[in-house]
């Protein structure tokens, strides 16, 4: 431990994070829609918002005002898988600790809106207050986990067939 050598700032700066042009995010979200991902409606608001991945996780209908096109962030969902121990999920405060309204378009609104109707279609309670919006095919809670990895792969997928994609990590 004595020879060791804290490393340099260069070397512990965190790497430049790669982002993708409008183009990109057009490219990706048309083969996410034709392909029937049935996380498209995520990625539009991932992409459309910016929202961060918990807080996505975590948005309930009655978090959702498609009258005003507003999405009210006042939670993000927590994820911990202690070893031995059954996974936890919990809904806390957003990481700044701050409910805020995120403005979302009407691409984004309409998509809310087909979703919640082909819902109210099949089971209407699934449309409605504490429901998440966002769950995984069996309707349980995202593993935050899984979700990123399904968007590293569907990435990938999507970069294999438009190679002027960019990969993003």
């Amino acid at each position: 431990a004595k020879r060791a050598s804290p490393p340099s700032k260069l070397e512990a700066a965190p790497p430049e994070m790669a982002t993708w042009s409008a183009e990109d995010a057009r490219l990706f979200l048309d083969w996410s829609q034709s392909s029937g991902d049935y996380l498209w409606l995520a990625w539009l608001t991932l992409l459309g918002t910016g929202m961060r991945r918990g807080e996505i996780l975590g948005i309930r209908w009655k978090d959702l005002d498609l009258e005003n096109n507003v999405i009210t962030i006042a939670r993000a969902m927590s994820y911990v898988k202690e070893a031995g121990k059954k996974p936890i999920i919990d809904f806390r405060a957003t990481k700044s600790g701050r409910v805020r309204n995120v403005d979302i378009d009407v691409r984004l609104a309409g998509a809310f809106r087909a979703k919640r109707d082909m819902l109210r279609a099949v089971s209407p309670e699934l449309a409605r207050g504490e429901h998440l919006i966002f769950c995984n095919r069996y309707g349980q809670p995202h593993n935050p986990t899984q979700f990123s990895r399904q968007w590293r792969e569907r990435v990938l997928k999507a970069c294999a067939l438009h190679p002027d994609l960019d990969e993003l990590h």
